[in-house]
């Protein structure tokens, strides 16, 4: 019985973030829309796994949460980080950056100095 609740708890919050999110007006660029499709995919990603658990899968659930991770670390550093000349490498799949290298460039923003990535990692 504890699952159920806690799935339903879970599902409760994903409904209060998908309101929050369609209300919530953003320029329209090139930055905000790259930064945005990555959190779009951590948001499903994290109904995904709600819904793997709730079918007594959590094998597969795990194995999204680091996808879960890596999108919000590429959000993050593409809103926050990224030149132009990366977001336009990074439209067209040629950004060469590993993950480590973008956790480190997120660390050194505001709000990441206490290496919260670098420790989930």
């Amino acid at each position: 019985m504890r699952i159920a609740n806690n799935v339903q708890e879970h599902r409760k919050l994903q409904r209060w973030f998908d309101q929050q999110l369609s209300e919530l007006p953003y320029p329209n660029s090139s930055r905000n829309r790259l930064a945005c499709a990555c959190f779009d995919m951590v948001l499903e990603h994290y109904k995904a796994i709600t819904e793997l658990i709730n079918l007594k899968l959590p094998g597969s659930a795990f194995s999204l949460s680091r996808l879960l991770f890596e999108s919000c670390i590429r959000g993050v550093w593409l809103h926050r980080c990224a030149t132009d000349g990366d977001l336009i490498r990074y439209e067209r799949d040629k950004l060469d950056k590993k993950m480590f290298a973008l956790i480190a460039d997120v660390e050194e923003t505001e709000g990441f100095e206490d290496k919260i990535f670098s420790k989930a990692k």
